[in-house]
């Protein structure tokens, strides 16, 4: 799949789908500024089912700020972020725009990413910029998200292994009337808006299933009379609970799946949710007996 990322205007979403590009990465920080996007346009996106991820520059020397200056720069672009309704979630890349060439130039680029982490969270800031600079990052752990760019790469092109998104130099198409950038999708979260709504969809899935199963385990045969004559399960509350809990239960679940749980830290992040009024520790040996059949 290929996206798009430009700041002459906004080609609008049914031409970005109709040339069948799968969505693009927009500027953020500047609600004046015409390069940037607005709630408007993350609305057409999501009606189109296309993706956005998002960037911040202001100029291209931005990053020679270091620490500080990356700290600034992510508090600017997350209440810009936050005023479009964009997911608090998801990463926002930093761009680092230019050849850097000089150590004291990475230095300076390497604490203005972890400025910005320091502000959003390493897992929630993205890196764009040359082969060097985002190989440099992933291993300094200053970001998560990378995006490399053709420019300053080498030739023949260095790329870093660990890209979800490439920048290519050409073509630049015209889309809706603007020039735009093409970029490879190396990975299917390149760090878009909608991709997270799926995940949380599927680990919901996974948290149903565990109750179900503990239900199983732990009911009885009243309960399950009651339940046969009661009325549908009310969805909304059940996700509401599911949205408090969700937190531990995921991690929990992920230990399951991987062989590292203890079950009594499933069970007690899953005792809230369940209409059963046992214990935690009845949960976990009930759930103990069955996971040993």
């Amino acid at each position: 799949m290929q996206v798009l990322d430009y700041s002459a205007g906004f080609p609008g979403a049914a031409a970005i789908a109709a040339d069948g590009y799968g969505g693009a990465v927009r500027y953020i920080g500047f609600p004046n500024n015409r390069k940037c996007t607005t709630a408007e346009e993350l609305a057409d996106f999501t009606e189109h089912e296309l993706g956005m991820a998002l960037v911040y520059e202001h100029t291209a020397g931005d990053w020679r700020a270091g620490f500080d200056g990356g700290q600034a720069a992510a508090r600017i672009a997350r209440d810009h972020a936050d005023a479009i309704g964009f997911p608090e979630d998801r990463p926002i890349y930093f761009a680092v725009d230019q050849d850097v060439v000089h150590e004291h130039e990475f230095v300076a680029a390497m604490e203005y990413l972890r400025g910005a982490s320091d502000v959003l969270g390493v897992e929630n800031v993205g890196v764009y910029g040359e082969h060097d600079v985002v190989a440099r990052a992933a291993d300094e752990g200053v970001a998560t998200w990378f995006w490399q760019c053709r420019a300053w790469s080498g030739t023949p092109v260095r790329y870093f292994d660990g890209r979800h998104l490439y920048q290519q130099a050409s073509p630049q198409p015209h889309v809706g009337g603007v020039q735009c950038d093409v970029n490879e999708v190396l990975t299917d979260d390149w760090g878009q808006h909608d991709a997270e709504r799926e995940e949380v969809n599927e680990e919901h899935e996974r948290i149903r299933e565990a109750i179900e199963l503990l239900q199983q385990i732990v009911g009885d045969g009243e309960e399950e009379e009651e339940e046969e004559e009661s009325d549908e399960p009310d969805e909304e509350a059940f996700d509401g609970a599911i949205t408090h809990s969700e937190a531990k239960v995921v991690d929990a679940l992920r230990d399951l799946a991987t062989g590292a749980a203890d079950v009594s830290v499933l069970a007690k992040a899953l005792a809230p949710l369940l209409p059963t009024g046992l214990t935690a520790e009845e949960i976990a040996d009930a759930l103990s007996a069955e996971l040993a059949a």
